[in-house]
Parts: C-alpha cells; structure tokens; sequence
C-alpha cells in the first residue's frame, strides 16, 4: 500500500492509496524535517493499525527518504548523515516500527507536485 506524506511546522499530512487525507495539527511548531518525519510515522502508525504488512511511503523529501533507506536497506549508498539529534530519534522510532511490525516498508522519493499529501497541505 503506497501511503504519500507530508510534513510542515504546524501540520503533517498523510493519505493512503484510495483512501481521504489524514491531517494532523502539531501541539507546537517543529522544523520542516521534523514534520516530515512525524508524518512518516504517522502513516506507519496507521498502516500498523490496519495490519498492512507491505507499505511504501511516498515523500517529496529527499532528506527523510535517504535517511531512512540508508538505515533500513543494507547496500543503499549514504548521502545525507543525520546529524541532529532530534532527527536522529524520529529516525530510530521508524526503524524501530518498520523492524517491529512490518513485512516490508520502501521510503520512495517523489517530486512536489506529484505528492498527495502535498497537495493537500499547500
């Protein structure tokens, strides 16, 4: 199930294949790459609850898919270190989830307007 996802500093947004967005408002502001990783997690939190083995998450941001590909698949080439510490965490939560509670989870890189979730936060 391919689930699109988007982060901002005030919302996050996801929206699984054929289903209606799900916008989230933050309890606080958070940077961009924060909210990019809280929306990720929380289509995987979804996903867990609907107990889909299989996902891809579908993200316009570069940083949070080659993050998350350099720790979850063992030949992917590194390009962008996480050096923040709270970046750090959000990472290790998904990695820790996708380990957990999935057969399989792809992060693929998608340009702006090709996002739905995008989209949908403007």
């Amino acid at each position: 199930m391919k689930i699109h996802t988007d982060g901002s500093t005030t919302r996050v947004c996801f929206v699984p294949e054929g289903k209606p967005p799900h916008v989230i408002e933050l309890p606080f502001r958070r940077t961009s790459n924060e909210g990019e990783y809280i929306a990720a997690l929380e289509a995987l939190r979804y996903a867990q609850k609907a107990k889909m083995a299989k996902v891809e998450i579908v993200s316009d941001s570069e940083l949070l898919v080659h993050q998350m590909n350099t720790r979850l698949l063992p030949n992917y080439r590194p390009m962008y270190a996480i050096k923040a510490d709270n970046l750090r965490d959000f990472a290790e939560q998904l990695e820790r989830l996708v380990k957990a509670d999935f057969e399989s989870v792809t992060f693929t890189w998608v340009p702006r307007s090709e996002n739905k979730a995008g989209r949908v936060l403007g």
